[in-house]
């Protein structure tokens, strides 16, 4: 029943009736709240006649609310008033896009076809990026104001009219077809518009809505539809069958737009543009030259006779047509056809380079699924799945780390992380530009969410133009409290991320996924535990519990979980608080299989000189830590990690002979020499605490326990005097360590200076035993290392090593105590030269050439002085192992492989009930 003016529907007094759309009528309305006119849909009732249908319309409602594009008719909201329920709109004044090509009969004038073109492509880019489909796009749906604005309306309310699941027989996905069955010519104006999947009863999704977008373009040019029809029928059978006529188009048209348009009418999705995003980008390119060049006007202006086989078109295509009625009827007899399949392969790095075995986002997949990125040490890999050889992006091998990859919503760039900002750089190759600075500290994950990026740092969640700038905080965490992977949810205004304890470790199982509007200290717990969750438009959840994945139904209006998590992928390889996995927009899942214990990352052995030149030792890959070298200079103790079997091993440099084991604890880490190099110190497990132990380095005799640790804290050594009358440990309780003194003479405990740390000191003696250089990082959030130097004794004299910029951690004594060298972050190293005498006085420092990889990270130092101004290091370059070569002393080896799953979602939505 119509409503006549005057009438009320909660604050809302009815003016006039529009018209009528595919859920009901639609009247002008004044918002008496805000005085401003606005645009009222009633909604059928049999939409809303189940409550929990009524639930999620509302729910699909809100997520639509948050689009917000000048070329988009903004949605208000779902209402109920008056025992009627409705949407909410702009009132957007002017004719539709289906009036003014019904006043010209032959087809819009070109540019003005392009202008109008371009805007709904900006509207349907907009949508695309928050992953909001149309999928009931034509003419109809389109405004066009009074000074040629764009309007794009009903935007994505097909998804939330449509009924529960489609099928071959209700090829209704939008509210025309749903709800005016009994209107033929309104259903045959949408199934004019429909993609072939649609037509078919399959879900649609950004593709169909390029599709709908080329019939658009098409009428603009024309004046008429590419898949006419006198029937459901005849229209469906030509979306399915028929190629459009691009004859009918104008003659003069580039060559270039006539492609553009054909690529989006294309039938198979896959072949068609897979992002409206590129559509956009080429008709602008067009705009400035859209028709074929001229030709010489001395051409004949006689047409030539027409082919045969297009006099015989019209005979052709009677017959055609006759037998496509009968396919149509025979079509919608079928049963549903088979959803895509799901296949699964998996990508290898180049040879020669070894995944980044990292927690901060070493892979991605682009949006519209057809790329894979990765970094490897030193560069960055863009394989773009139809094609079996990678593109390496970076012009050389970074001299930092590559982590935090991530696609732009448009698939043609990629952001990272590296050396203290975030760079963005196309997928095709080209310079990295600066985005911002980010600091020494690596952001806990970027992600992409309009023309923003927004990434943890620190204890902050920031967001910076994708353009450049300076970032701003968004949401600021307590200091216990640290950030990952931060997304904005559909509504623009509400952060999803994962937060896990400052004091980091193995802190998977201390995950929490929340969620924070901003500005507001407010916060909603999703999940316990759960880590590095993603949200997957409309409505999923997908994240990590140790190294499987699981997903879960999710309102993102509401924050509430839709029944129980439920597993999809097992053997996802996870380090701290990541997985080490990725999603596509479109459904390609990419991830890295491996165990979850991070002990499991294969290196070899090298020897390295300050310019970058390296000798790998004779010892195969395995899973190695902290190398330490005897005085003798040519004896070398290391640790392996075995799951559940951590230990020491002895070797000679010289290659006598093949590694043996020291030591045969549950966990033995980190050895250090004595002065004497007859016995090797180390952390052990085996009486129970976390003491430290000796035992001489020809095996004989068995572990002596130095030290005894008050309950709840860990004594880990660092160095010996050269006298070997001191031994300096660090006491961790709590996450804080203190660097401390052992003293074999009379078995005491006292500490040195009171230094603390939130993280290893590191602590190690000049060779003629006068200074102690160490490493120090605050309580406070976002302090980094230090490195100092105090002498020995104590004195109270405290000289600064590094720069406070910079990150800097693993201090060692090299050229007979003429230098400092240190980690400051990533696969660097700095020496300082030093003064000792008459006043101790650093100099000014030297940047190292790069002869290992992955400083900075790890908790335990990765190398240690060599003789001849060399350094002995790890590597996570395999070492070619020879034929005859003694076996590894450790057999554990590091995920190689990308594994990937096309049409993912099918698995997902088949698992996961709404």
């Amino acid at each position: 029943m119509t409503l006549p003016a005057g009438n009320r529907l909660g604050p809302y007094e009815i003016v006039a009736l529009i018209g009528a759309g595919g859920m009901g009528e639609v009247y002008c309305a004044r918002d008496a709240k805000l005085d401003r006119q606005v645009a009222i849909k009633l909604v059928l009732d049999s939409f809303v006649a189940d409550p929990d249908r009524a639930a999620r319309f509302d729910r699909e409602a809100r997520a639509l609310a948050a689009l917000n594009h000048p070329n988009i008719a903004t949605l208000y909201g779902f209402e109920h008033a008056s025992g009627r329920h409705f949407l909410v709109m702009e009132l957007v004044e002017g004719e539709t896009l289906a009036e003014r090509i019904a006043r010209h009969p032959g087809g819009l004038p070109l540019e003005e076809a392009l202008q109008f073109a371009k805007q709904i492509a900006e509207a349907l880019e907009a949508a695309h990026e928050k992953g909001i489909v149309h999928r009931d796009l034509k003419p109809a749906n389109v405004k066009i104001t009074p000074d040629d604005k764009v309007k794009v309306l009903d935007f994505g309310l097909a998804k939330v009219a449509e009924r529960d699941a489609p099928s071959a027989s209700n090829i209704a996905q939008s509210p025309t077809m749903s709800a005016l069955g009994t209107q033929a010519g309104l259903i045959l104006g949408t199934a004019s518009y429909m993609s072939p999947e649609q037509a078919r009863g399959y879900a649609a999704d950004h593709r169909s809505d390029i599709f709908s977008f080329g019939i658009l373009l098409y009428e603009m040019l024309t004046g008429r539809q590419p898949f006419p029809g006198e029937t459901i029928s005849d229209v469906l059978a030509s979306v399915l069958a028929r190629d459009p006529d691009l004859g009918a188009l104008p003659a003069d048209l580039s060559p270039r737009l006539i492609d553009l348009l054909r690529r989006c009418l294309e039938k198979n999705a896959r072949r068609r543009w897979q992002a409206i995003g590129d559509v956009r980008y080429e008709l602008e390119a067009l705009m400035a030259n859209p028709r074929a060049t001229a030709q010489p006007q001395h051409a004949a202006a006689v047409a030539p006779p027409l082919p045969l086989w297009r006099r015989a078109l019209p005979v052709v295509a009677a017959v055609l047509l006759t037998a496509l009625i009968v396919a149509a009827a025979a079509l919608a007899a079928r049963p549903t056809p088979d959803p895509p399949v799901v296949t699964r392969f998996t990508i290898t790095p180049p040879e020669g380079r070894a995944l980044a075995d990292t927690a901060l986002q070493g892979l991605a997949v682009s949006p519209d699924g057809t790329r894979v990125a990765y970094s490897t040490q030193g560069q960055i890999y863009v394989r773009t799945l139809s094609q079996f050889t990678p593109l390496a992006l970076l012009s050389a091998d970074a001299q930092s780390p590559l982590y935090n990859l991530t696609f732009s919503p448009d698939g043609q760039s990629l952001v990272y992380w590296s050396g203290g900002s975030i760079l963005r750089v196309p997928v095709t190759g080209g310079p990295s530009v600066t985005i911002a600075a980010a600091g020494p500290v690596t952001p806990f994950g970027i992600t992409w969410s309009g023309e923003s990026l927004v990434f943890a740092h620190q204890q902050k969640i920031q967001r910076v133009s994708a353009s450049g700038g300076d970032p701003e905080t968004l949401l600021e965490l307590p200091a216990d409290e640290r950030p990952w992977r931060p997304q904005l949810l559909p509504d623009g205004r509400t952060l999803l991320f994962t937060v896990y304890p400052a004091g980091g470790g193995d802190a998977f199982e201390r995950t929490a996924l929340v969620a924070q509007r901003i500005g507001e200290t407010a916060r909603t717990k999703i999940l316990e535990p759960a880590a590095d969750a993603r949200f997957i438009a409309p409505d999923y959840l997908v994240f990590a519990r140790e190294g499987v994945l699981l997903a879960t139904a999710f309102d993102p209006s509401t924050l509430n979980v839709i029944g129980a998590p439920v597993p999809l992928v097992e053997g996802v390889r996870r380090t701290a608080a990541n997985a080490q996995f990725a999603i596509g927009s479109s459904g390609v899942l990419a991830y890295v299989e491996g165990s979850a214990d991070t002990s499991t990352i294969r290196r070899s052995f090298v020897v390295a000189d300050r310019s970058g030149a390296r000798q790998f030792l004779k010892v195969p890959p395995a899973t190695y830590t902290a190398p330490r070298l005897a005085p003798d200079g040519h004896t070398m103790a290391f640790v392996t990690n075995e799951p559940g079997e951590r230990s020491i091993w002895i070797y000679d440099l010289r290659g006598t002979s093949a590694p043996r084991r020291l030591t045969f604890g549950v966990a033995d880490l980190s050895p250090v020499w004595s002065a004497d190099g007859t016995r090797v110190t180390f952390l052990s497990e085996r009486g129970g605490d976390m003491a430290i132990y000796w035992q001489r380095a020809d095996g004989s005799g068995s572990a002596e326990q130095l030290t005894t640790p008050e309950p709840g804290v860990r004594h880990a050594p660092m160095a010996w005097s050269p006298d070997g009358e001191v031994l300096l440990f660090d006491a961790v309780k709590d996450g804080e360590h203190r660097l401390m003194m052992w003293r074999p003479r009379d078995k005491s405990v006292t500490p040195f200076a009171d230094v603390r740390s939130t993280t290893p000191t590191g602590a190690v003696f000049s060779s003629d035993g006068r200074w102690i250089a160490y490493s120090t990082r605050a309580q406070a959030a976002g302090a980094r290392s230090v490195v100092f130097v105090q002498p020995f004794p104590a004195t109270g004299a405290l000289f600064q090593i590094s720069r406070s910029a910079e990150d800097a951690r693993h201090p060692i004594w090299a050229n007979q105590g003429k230098e400092l060298v240190y980690s400051p972050g990533g696969q660097r190293l700095v020496a300082v030269p030093l003064t000792l005498s008459p006043a101790f006085s650093p100099g000014e420092p030297v940047m190292l050439q790069r002869p290992f990889l992955e400083f900075g990270a790890a908790s335990t130092r990765p190398y240690d002085p060599a003789p001849g101004l060399k350094f002995l290091g790890l590597s996570l370059d395999d070492l070619p192992v020879p034929a005859g070569t003694p076996a590894s002393p450790a057999a554990a080896s590091r995920p190689r492989e990308i594994k990937i799953i096309l049409n993912w979602f099918e698995e997902l939505r088949a698992k996961v009930k709404r």
